[in-house]
């Protein structure tokens, strides 16, 4: 299986006579592409165009929460596809501020579907997170400034048992943390971080 990741960034900065140079949010859209090779004993070597979808990662907190479900629906239909979804979809998934969060855990309380859809999410972000894939690690260590109720359990049982798996880059993550993040996870990082 081949990826083919291309990242289009669009920088604006606009530059007025009377005023001075004002920084524009920068949206970056990024494209995955599944390829996958078929057939078993190399008999059958197809290449195979899976699909590519468009997410809006967050840069700097400036993703729009409407960006975020966008990018939600998009992987729910990769999911649908039984497709392969890509690391910067996943990390597109995680959420970046409590709005966000509000509305990946608010698919637990709608239909049975929506359920199904983020525990499949859930469990992608952990794998990725565990894995330390791209920037899964931070982003989901970052959650502990959102997370609260039934999830913050689960949540904190996983970021521990990540931060044992893998001390050394938990350790490096969490000086990059937003303050309310290394507030809620200074027992874990004291615990793995100061032996």
């Amino acid at each position: 299986m081949n990826k083919f990741i291309i990242v289009f960034g669009i920088l604006f900065f606009f530059n007025c006579k009377e005023n001075k140079a004002k920084d524009i949010p920068v949206e970056v859209i990024v494209k995955d592409s599944m390829i996958e090779k078929k057939g078993n004993n190399n008999v059958d070597n197809r290449i195979i165009h899976k699909d590519t979808i468009e997410t809006v990662l967050n840069l700097k907190g400036n993703r729009r929460l409407k960006d975020y479900k966008n990018n939600i629906t998009q992987v729910k239909s990769l999911l649908d596809k039984d497709s392969i979804i890509g690391n910067n979809a996943i990390e597109s998934i995680i959420p970046s501020n409590s709005d966000e969060f509000s509305f990946y855990y608010d698919l637990t309380y709608s239909t049975e579907e929506d359920w199904n859809l983020f525990e499949k999410i859930n469990s992608l972000i952990v794998e990725k997170a565990q894995s330390d894939v791209g920037n899964c690690l931070s982003k989901y260590s970052n959650l502990a400034e959102f997370v609260d109720g039934e999830y913050a359990e689960g949540f904190y049982a996983d970021i521990l048992f990540i931060a044992q798996s893998n001390s050394n880059k938990f350790c490096d993550v969490f000086s990059n943390l937003s303050s309310g993040s290394k507030e809620n996870l200074l027992d874990i990082h004291n615990e793995i971080c100061k032996k």
